[in-house]
C-alpha cells in the first residue's frame, strides 16, 4: 500500500465508500495531526527519551558509580532493547507492516507490566513503613518513594497513551489496507487510473 493509494481511498469521486462499513478516523492528538504522524511523533519523543536514558546509564556508570555493575549492563540493554521496539514502530508505519506494529506494542505492553509490577513493590514498601519513628534516612526514603510512585505512575500514563496511538495507527492502516484491496479487485478494468 502506498500513500497515493491511501489517498485515493479517501479521495473518492462518489464521496462514498461503497464496501466498508466504517474506516477510522485518519486524525488523533486531539485531531491536530494524521495518525501516521501522530504515531511517528511518539517515536521520535521515545528516542529523546532513550537518548537522556542513555546518558543517565553513562553518568552513572563513568562518574558516581552507584550502581553495581550488573544493574548499569541491566540499564543498557533495557535502553537499547527500547529503541529497537522503536525502530519497530517508525518502520511499520512508514512502510505499512502490521507486524512490526504489533512487536512495539507487544513491548509496550510489557514495559507497562515490569513499571505497575515496580509501582505494586514502591507502593507496598510505602505502606509498610512506620511514621511513628521514622529517623532522617527514613523521612528521605519515604519522600523519595513518593517521587518515585509519582514517576512511574505518570510514565504508564504515557505509555498507555503511546499504546493506544499504536493501536488506533496499527487499526486505521489494516482496514485501510482491506479497503483498497477491496476496491482494487472489484475496481472497473476500463477506468482510467486516478492519479493524485
Amino acid at each position: 500500500m502506498s500513500i497515493a493509494h491511501e489517498k485515493e481511498l479517501h479521495i473518492n469521486e462518489n464521496g462514498v465508500y461503497p464496501v466498508v462499513k466504517k474506516l477510522p478516523s485518519p486524525l488523533c492528538c486531539f485531531k491536530v495531526m494524521h495518525i501516521r504522524t501522530g504515531t511517528l511523533w511518539i517515536a521520535y519523543c521515545e528516542i529523546m527519551w532513550i537518548v537522556s536514558q542513555c546518558s543517565f546509564w553513562t553518568a552513572e556508570s563513568i562518574v558516581r558509580e552507584a550502581f553495581p555493575p550488573y544493574v548499569i549492563i541491566a540499564g543498557f540493554t533495557f535502553t537499547c532493547l527500547q529503541l529497537v521496539l522503536v525502530f519497530f514502530l517508525i518502520q511499520g508505519v512508514r512502510t505499512f507492516r502490521l507486524a512490526y506494529i504489533e512487536v512495539y506494542m507487544i513491548g509496550v505492553c510489557c514495559r507497562m507490566f515490569m513499571f505497575l509490577s515496580f509501582f505494586l513493590t514502591l507502593l507496598f514498601f510505602f505502606i509498610i513503613t512506620d511514621d511513628n519513628d521514622q529517623e532522617n534516612s527514613d523521612q528521605f526514603f519515604h519522600r523519595f518513594l513518593i517521587i518515585k510512585m509519582i514517576f512511574t505512575c505518570v510514565y504508564t500514563l504515557l505509555k498507555a497513551y503511546a499504546l493506544y496511538t499504536a493501536y488506533r495507527c496499527y487499526s486505521y492502516i489494516a482496514k485501510t489496507r482491506r479497503a483498497i484491496v477491496h476496491l482494487t479487485i472489484f475496481e472497473d478494468p476500463g477506468r482510467k487510473p486516478h492519479h493524485i
